[in-house]
């Protein structure tokens, strides 16, 4: 059975690119090892070149709602085996309640981090916490082998 992982991770001022720069190289790596991603970047394109904020009337004017955002993302954490926050190390509003829902629904959560200082709630209901998406890429190669 392929399994299937969310990307969740900062959004929020950043622009479209940089958004789509660490879920790009998740994807590439996790589908070598035969992983699939939900990507909430997907079918995003129209944000462009632009800086994406979280104000109702910036996303407005480009015909997305907040709320088919948010049911989307919700519904991709319940079809996914586990998530994967990249925190950025900054802390993101968005990204917390991800974490929280994949959290109540008791899928695994991965963690990148480069920080060594760590946010209790996040880090302690963690699987893993590696600093880069290569490690833990390998790891969760690993941790989903080692269970089949």
């Amino acid at each position: 059975m392929i399994k299937t992982v969310y990307l969740s991770g900062r959004i929020n001022g950043l622009t479209y690119e940089q958004a789509r720069e660490f879920r790009y190289k998740a994807i590439l790596l996790l589908s070598n090892v035969g992983i699939q991603c939900l990507d909430p970047m997907r079918g995003k394109k129209i944000l462009e070149g632009t800086t994406i904020t979280d104000t109702m009337s910036s996303l407005s004017e480009r015909k997305i709602e907040m709320q088919e955002i948010i049911a989307r993302d919700l519904d991709d954490i319940d079809r996914s085996d586990a998530i994967i926050v990249q925190t950025g190390d900054e802390p993101s509003w968005g990204t917390g309640m991800e974490a929280g829902y994949a959290l109540a629904k008791r899928k695994p959560i991965f963690v990148i981090s480069q920080k060594e200082e760590r946010c209790g709630w996040l880090h302690f209901n963690a699987v893993k916490v590696y600093p880069t998406i290569e490690q833990l890429v390998e790891y969760i190669d690993k941790f989903w082998n080692a269970r089949t």
